[in-house]
């Protein structure tokens, strides 16, 4: 047996090494969109996980404020709470590096004495010990970076070296590089150290901290540690292990990951098309010897495992080689991602991509998977071919043809199933269950396939010879055609879904940044553009704002994370009055400026649709909001539509905001200036005023809605591959489907060249076939595709986002694709219809 399946499959794919080749590429490329979104999304946990590995250390737990910086008396509560063997103090901030555009620095301030048993990394200073730190008390300047950085930066030890601080430009001294060790290794290249007192000068955070981590004592239980901290601490502190704050940027990841999984797996999906029409290729190629292994005594179950063998040979070169193409593509696309989650979650900077043996299993399990399930019908088909049939190629027609209106009930049927998991998803959750709407969605469309097409073949009725001879030959091929319009159906639904769904979402976006964000300029630190909200703008900046005649008046803004009922959100800051006069805030139910006027200095809040979804509020409910004064009690003025988070935002006027925070410094300036003045040029002056202070920057309101869209079209990069790899499919999947065709029609266009009709004539009429068949192809799959856009805009985005975006379809996608689909089929079946037409006729009558 062995023996006969390697001369079988060896045959096989030697003498037609282009279907093998369009077999191998298709599988390959779903392995490699899979392994890459996979590994994508495994190196960036891992990268957050070694950074906070990298400053956390060996701490058992840690305390923060989550943003807010915390007075360090905090510390000795810490300290004498009972379990804690040893605690040691930090304070952080991020700052662009002078003199290195782009370049930033995650600079850790530490106690020297108390940080040495939690430390997971080494400095080295030139050949000196790690316990000779005395540069660090010599010199309040020294700093230790990563030797990668320095190496990128072209630094020394020895050099000087100025960051861009919230107080001005800070000068330091290279003294030490850092070098990680244990589950450090892998942290952000960015991270860098200095002593705590300096960090705290430089910083303008005298008497503050940022973080505290750590050290039980033995034998102590961490979670009664961790209670009994929280008693001792005002509620908005949190107290975690190190391995739970990566939890919690892994669960706001969650559902970005989940999104991009769900992509990679839609290639696999439609590779599976492929496969199935190239192994119901070998079928019907070698139908005669099916019949004569069958006549030799080959068992079923024989002829079955020979094929599927043959597959799995072909699929297992496609999983080999999608493996390293997706690596190579996680590698491409580290810094797109990079810069997403930063631009929307959290700072993340991912150095190198995380391969784990797990996810190369899973990706070549997965692949195998598909590649088996694909061919599993194709070979049972080919086991039931009794000796007889195998010799008459007008059997599987026949079947084909007695196919009656199951289909259809099974197209209700998954309809059906859509609809009840897409109100399951909305109404009870969990959102997952959106997916599998959107699944049965596109099963329902494919099994609508035969049906359509024996209904144009019916209706469809030509006078000349050749065109209905193509017809008639469209119509006795539906058992390949069908499965050739459903691959592409597949993969034309999802190109169109997505493209209207990113459409939809972009135009959304655009009009509420033209209702909302309203203000002529913006005045905000450099380094928040490159790493998120990071830091905050001196008192000197809005005393030159306020200053400014040109201004008729000016928001402040600030943004931070909380943990509110055990989840993160975001707490922003802003003056309502101003907001309520200039602000487009549009509100789910009444009047914003009413709402925002009516809520100055109150304990009101408003909230996003992801707050109020996620957490179930209502408008007038009132919510429990932990603030550094304790927990204090807030009433839900209304519900705004946002974009800017999933995980759920709430508006807080100034006034409250200083009253139970004790924070006054805002991270950005929205201005809104007199009539007749010119945003330009009052920039501009802005701009030459606030150089000298620091590193600010003055926006204009068309630069920040680029800002917004840049991060959007960087969100939405992935999907451009799954475009791309839907063209291939369409080309591939035709090409296969003709050259099966042809395989057929061997003997009938014997006779048709017999009687008359030259190669051209042939030729044509194959084209002709190729065309009508992208044509019902593309049609099908805008109608299949503007539904599964329908379940992307108004299921799975409500039920993983909560956001409200209205549905706009792209009309111009309508009359490009069709044509551009058409031309496609008519290229890719020309060079099979050119070859059957130049079949010899002797050959083409032979029988067996």
């Amino acid at each position: 047996m062995l023996a006969l399946f390697l001369r079988h499959c060896g045959r096989q794919i030697a003498r037609h090494p282009a279907m093998s080749a369009v077999t191998v590429l298709s599988v390959a490329l779903g392995v490699a969109l899979f392994i890459g979104v996979l590994v994508l999304n495994q190196s960036a946990l891992a990268a957050f996980r070694a950074s906070v590995d990298a400053t956390a250390g060996k701490a058992n737990l840690e305390v923060s404020g989550d943003g807010v910086p915390m007075d360090e008396e905090i510390l000795r509560t810490v300290r004498s709470t009972p379990g804690i063997a040893a605690a040691t103090p930090l304070v952080e901030q991020v700052c662009l590096v002078s003199d290195h555009p782009g370049e930033y620095l995650q600079l850790e301030g530490i106690d020297l004495f108390s940080n040495v048993p939690f430390r997971a990394f080494t400095l080295e200073a030139g050949g000196s010990s790690e316990s000779d730190l005395l540069e660090f008390f010599r010199d309040p300047r020294a700093i230790a970076l990563t030797a990668t950085l320095a190496h990128k930066m072209g630094v020394r030890l020895g050099d000087r070296i100025t960051v861009r601080t919230e107080t001005g430009p800070a000068d330091f001294v290279l003294r030490y590089l850092i070098e990680f060790h244990g589950k450090a290794v892998g942290a952000d290249e960015h991270l860098a150290l200095l002593d705590i007192a300096s960090a705290q000068e430089s910083f303008g955070k005298v008497g503050k901290l940022s973080r505290i981590s750590c050290l039980l004592r033995k034998g102590a239980d961490p979670g009664e540690v961790a209670v009994s901290l929280r008693r001792r601490l005002p509620p908005s502190m949190i107290v975690q292990t190190p391995e739970g704050r990566s939890r919690r940027v892994e669960k706001m990841l969650g559902a970005f990951e989940l999104n991009l999984t769900a992509l990679s797996l839609v290639s696999l999906f439609v590779a599976m098309y492929m496969i199935y029409n190239a192994v119901e290729a070998s079928v019907v190629r070698r139908r005669g010897e099916i019949g004569l292994l069958r006549s030799l005594g080959l068992q079923r179950s024989g002829v079955q495992a020979l094929f599927l063998g043959e597959a799995l040979v072909v699929g297992g070169i496609g999983v080999l080689l999608g493996l390293p193409l997706g690596l190579l593509l996680a590698r491409s696309l580290l810094g797109v991602i990079s810069e997403s989650v930063t631009a929307i979650y959290a700072l993340l900077h991912i150095e190198r991509i995380s391969i784990s043996a797990e996810s190369i299993a899973i990706a070549a399990g997965a692949g195998l998977a598909a590649v088996t399930a694909a061919a599993w019908f194709p070979a049972r088909e080919a086991s039931g071919v009794e000796p007889v049939e195998a010799f008459s190629p007008g059997t599987l027609a026949e079947k084909s043809r007695r196919a009656g209106p199951w289909w259809a009930v099974a197209a209700v049927g998954c309809g059906g199933l859509a609809l009840g998991l897409g109100w399951l998803a909305l109404r009870t959750g969990p959102p997952t269950l959106s997916f599998g709407s959107a699944l049965f969605a596109l099963l329902g469309f494919t099994l609508l396939v035969p049906l359509v097409c024996r209904e144009i073949a019916r209706i469809l009725r030509f006078r000349s010879v050749l065109p209905r001879l193509a017809m008639a030959h469209f119509a006795h091929s539906l058992h390949h055609n069908g499965i050739t319009i459903a691959a592409l159906l597949a993969a034309l639904a999802m190109y169109v879904s997505v493209t209207v769904m990113i459409f939809s979402f972009r135009k959304t976006v655009d009009d509420w940044l033209h209702r909302t964000v309203t203000a002529d300029l913006f005045v905000a630190p450099a380094i928040n553009v490159r790493a998120g909200t990071q830091q905050a703008l001196p008192p000197t900046i809005e005393e030159a704002v306020a200053s400014l005649p040109s201004v008729a008046a000016y928001e402040r803004y600030r943004e931070q994370r909380i943990l509110f009922r055990g989840e993160t959100v975001k707490c922003a800051a802003l003056r309502f009055p101003v907001a309520a006069r200039y602000s487009g805030l549009s509100l789910r139910q009444g009047d914003a400026r009413q709402v925002l006027a009516e809520s100055a200095g109150a304990d009101r809040v408003v909230v996003n649709e992801s707050f109020a979804k996620r957490f179930h509020v209502r408008e007038g409910d009132p919510i429990e909001i932990p603030t550094p004064r304790g927990n204090r009690l807030f009433t839900v003025a209304g519900v705004f539509y946002d974009y800017t988070t999933e995980f759920g935002l709430f508006l807080i006027d100034w006034g409250a905001y200083r009253r139970y925070w004790d924070e006054d410094r805002c991270q950005t300036l929205g201005l809104y200036l007199r009539p007749g003045e010119d945003p330009e040029r009052v920039r501009q002056s802005l701009q030459r005023q606030i150089a000298p202070v620091g590193d600010w920057i003055v926006y204009s309101n068309r630069e920040v809605r680029q800002e917004v869209f840049r991060v959007f079209d960087q969100t939405f990069t992935v999907t451009e591959l799954l475009k791309g790899i839907t063209l291939i499919v369409c080309a591939s999947g035709i090409f296969l489907n003709f050259v099966i065709l042809s395989i057929e029609r061997r003997r009938e266009i014997g006779v048709l060249r017999s009687i008359g009709v030259g190669r051209s004539g042939v030729e044509a009429m194959l084209v002709g076939e190729a065309a009508l068949l992208g044509a019902i192809a593309s049609l099908l799959g805008l109608l299949a595709g503007t539904a599964l856009s329908l379940v992307l805009t108004y299921v799975i985005n409500p039920s993983f986002f909560g956001w409200t975006v209205r549905w706009t379809m792209p009309w111009k996608l309508l009359w490009e694709l069709p044509p551009l689909v058409i031309l496609t089929a008519i290229l890719s079946a020309y060079w099979p219809a050119r070859r059957c037409a130049r079949i010899p006729v002797a050959e083409a009558m032979r029988m067996e």
